[in-house]
């Protein structure tokens, strides 16, 4: 399903648009014992200008998409 986001590449940047559908957390192991979570978001229904891209995608919830603000389920 993610084929067409591979065919982009990474050689430009591009913009797209996805609607949020709810925050989830990733555990990262730095040592056995000590796991640490990392906050993420899940994206519905990604588009790339007017191509559908993919039916979902998990992203790090990073400072560009804290910048945002509180999102809702349902914001694009």
């Amino acid at each position: 399903m993610r084929t067409k986001l591979r065919q982009l590449g990474s050689q430009q940047r591009y913009q797209f648009t996805g609607t949020f559908k709810r925050t989830g957390f990733k555990n990262t192991y730095h040592s056995q014992s000590h796991p640490i979570y990392q906050p993420t978001l899940l994206l519905v229904d990604l588009w790339c200008e007017d191509q559908f891209m993919t039916d979902h995608l998990w992203l790090n919830y990073g400072k560009n998409f804290l910048s945002l603000g509180e999102l809702q389920p349902g914001d694009l």
